[in-house]
C-alpha cells in the first residue's frame, strides 16, 4: 500500500487519480492544533500560541491556493520563538499613497483597521529598515 498526500497544491495526473481512494482531513480544530503546537514546541508562550491559531484560522478562511497547514503554524511559531517575539501584531507595509487608502480600490481601505500601526515604505531601504526595527 502507498499513502500520498496532498495540500491541493500540486496537481495529480488523472491516471494516478483513478488509481487512488481519496480521503479529505480537514484541519484539526483550534484547541487541537494549539495542543499539537504546545507539545512540539513546548516553550512557546500560552498567548502566543493562542494569537498564532487564532491568525492561522483566518488565514486559512481567505481565498488562497494553498491554505496554511499544521507544519506552516509549526514553523511560524518556531520563528517567532527564536526571535523572542511573543505577541502577534499586524504591521502593514503599503506602497500606496496616504491620500488614495480612503477609496474603495485601495487595499489599505480593507486592512487598515486590522493593523496597529501602518507605515507607507516608498522604497527598498525603507522596507528593509523597518524590517529591520521589528527584529531587532
Amino acid at each position: 500500500m502507498v499513502v500520498l498526500t496532498s495540500n491541493n497544491y500540486r496537481d495529480m495526473s488523472d491516471a494516478l487519480k483513478r488509481r487512488c481512494i481519496h480521503l479529505y482531513i480537514d484541519y484539526p480544530e483550534p484547541e487541537l492544533e494549539k495542543r499539537i503546537i504546545r507539545l512540539k514546541l513546548p516553550g512557546i508562550d500560552e498567548a502566543l500560541a493562542d494569537r498564532l491559531v487564532c491568525a492561522v484560522n483566518h488565514i486559512r478562511e481567505l481565498d488562497m491556493k494553498k491554505r496554511p497547514c499544521i507544519s506552516e503554524t509549526l514553523d511560524w511559531a518556531q520563528a517567532l520563538m527564536v526571535l523572542n517575539i511573543d505577541e502577534l501584531s499586524c504591521q502593514w507595509l503599503n506602497p500606496e499613497p496616504e491620500a488614495f487608502w480612503g477609496t474603495g480600490d485601495s487595499e489599505m481601505h480593507t486592512y487598515k483597521a486590522h493593523c496597529h500601526e501602518v507605515r507607507t515604505c516608498q522604497n527598498l531601504n525603507q522596507l528593509i529598515d523597518f524590517i529591520e526595527e521589528l527584529v531587532l
